[in-house]
């Protein structure tokens, strides 16, 4: 994948992120990621392993962003 997430930790993410990362799935049930995906994908690398913040943590700083209809940097 184009962001370097293994599909693992994409697979987590997608479950303990899911509010925010939910991509489409095809007729054969392959994951279908759209540009504004990857973009979260990116925000939620960069805040997990960049920026050190735990899940929760980026959970509430993306919900807060979200809420306050605010983009977070990528």
């Amino acid at each position: 994948m184009i962001t370097g997430v293994p599909k693992t930790t994409l697979r987590y993410w997608e479950r303990v992120f899911q509010e925010f990362l939910d991509p489409d799935r095809t007729g054969g049930n392959q994951r279908s990621y759209t540009m504004e995906d990857v973009k979260r994908i990116l925000t939620i690398k960069r805040l997990l392993k960049i920026e050190m913040y735990t899940v929760s943590g980026a959970k509430r700083r993306r919900g807060i962003a979200q809420a306050q209809g605010v983009l977070l940097p990528e």
